[in-house]
């Protein structure tokens, strides 16, 4: 019952510091208006709004903002909402959206779910999530700010430090552990070996690469970057579920043998399998969808539009569900090997 109370407790200060958070605009030295009227007139959007800090704190201001259906460009503004502004010669103008109350908001649920479900193993998976966001984060600055570094090396540091992160701070250091690495790290590789060397086959015959052409980087290495981060997401999971689930069944049953055992691990591996592959297509293709309805809405053919925008996508499913594949069987002999070395 207390632990209840304090989680509704938690949950209500959550609610209210993040209320106070969005409405309060003393600490920014930026401009803030709160908008309280919106009038569309032609192509414009005619806005008053309030300031909200600064000496003029209080103070009415006008201001005007391109109107379009679709918001491409800009979005359709609305009475209540908050943006900081500044001053542009004579006029003021909109800089962004103030959403700090809510995204403090949501990364507090966020942050209260993983440490209520998870508990201790919860905080070191929120531990490891933040350590790789920031070594990612690092090595694309290295990246950036050197030259003669290959983004594909980055991107193989990243997955090995990065898997290895993570599975330590599920299991610690253990002969579990050294199992699911070696399993996790075999699979994404071998997987991206055979993604690579059909690519390389095929000379990227039915890629499209016009997507990436803002880049200024060759195309290709950060297409392949992409698609060994993306494998090592799906296969890692897979991984983790599979022994894990072999290693309770030796816990409870300890004559079992190492045929059931891999029936066992087949047997998940296939339930994994249909989830994980369809998690991947909804994940790579999501990013597509304006993309997808911007150029069908244009006339463009539905196979034409699939080919520009899709064939990188599609590939990288393919890449990613074929690590997930590949790592069952993996896992298992994985697995097998260490146990009967063991006895």
């Amino acid at each position: 019952m207390q632990k209840k109370i304090s989680i509704i407790t938690i949950f209500f200060i959550c609610v209210l510091t993040s209320w106070v958070i969005q409405h309060q605009a003393a600490l920014y030295e930026v401009p803030v208006i709160e908008i309280e009227k919106v009038r569309i007139k032609e192509d414009h959007q005619l806005i008053t709004g309030r300031l909200m800090n600064t000496d003029q704190k209080g103070e009415s201001i006008y201001l005007s903002v391109p109107y379009q259906k679709n918001q491409i460009e800009t979005a359709n503004i609305k009475a209540r909402q908050m943006y900081l502004v500044q001053m542009h010669g004579d006029e003021w103008q909109l800089v962004a959206k103030k959403n700090d109350g809510w995204l403090f908001f949501f990364t507090s649920i966020f942050i209260g779910a993983m440490l209520l479900i998870g508990g201790k193993q919860g905080l070191f998976a929120l531990g490891s999530l933040i350590i790789n966001i920031v070594l990612l984060l690092l090595l694309l600055l290295i990246f950036t700010k050197t030259e003669g570094i290959s983004l594909l090396n980055i991107s193989i540091l990243f997955v090995v430090i990065g898997m290895i992160i993570s599975i330590l701070a599920l299991d610690g250091w253990n002969r579990s552990s050294i199992i699911k690495i070696s399993a996790a790290v075999t699979s994404v590789f071998l997987a991206f070996f055979i993604c690579l060397l059909t690519m390389n086959h095929w000379k990227d015959q039915g890629l499209r690469y016009e997507e990436l052409n803002y880049l200024t980087r060759p195309y290709r290495s950060v297409f392949l970057s992409s698609v060994l981060i993306g494998t090592a997401g799906g296969t890692l999971d897979t991984v983790i579920t599979v022994i894990a689930t072999l290693e309770e069944l030796t816990k409870r049953q300890p004559e079992i043998t190492a045929k059931q055992l891999w029936l066992s691990g087949r047997q998940v591996g296939r339930d994994v399998i249909g989830s994980m592959t369809n998690i991947l297509l909804f994940v790579y293709i999501s990013g597509s969808v304006p993309s997808l309805l911007l150029y069908l809405g244009n006339q463009w053919s539905f196979k034409e539009t699939i080919e520009q925008h899709l064939s990188l996508e599609f590939l990288r499913v393919i890449a990613g569900s074929l690590g997930i594949v590949l790592s069952i069987p993996i896992s298992v002999l994985f697995f097998l090997t260490v146990r009967r070395l063991k006895r």
